[in-house]
């Protein structure tokens, strides 16, 4: 069986790595929010032509 203490510091690691893992996705989804924004405006597109744009 494996020591306690060795599943311990595993869980811990996992649950820091998952934690860091979902803040990364959070600024990447912010990221990429910005880029669309940015693109939008310069190409000078308008609300209904974003509208448009297929779901990705």
């Amino acid at each position: 069986m494996p020591d306690v203490d060795d599943v311990v510091d595993g869980l811990e690691n996992y649950l820091q790595t998952k934690e860091r893992a979902e803040e990364l996705d959070t600024k990447i989804e912010q990221t990429d929010q910005l880029i669309d924004e940015t693109v939008y405006e310069l190409y000078g597109l308008l609300e209904e032509e974003i509208e448009l744009r297929p779901n990705q």
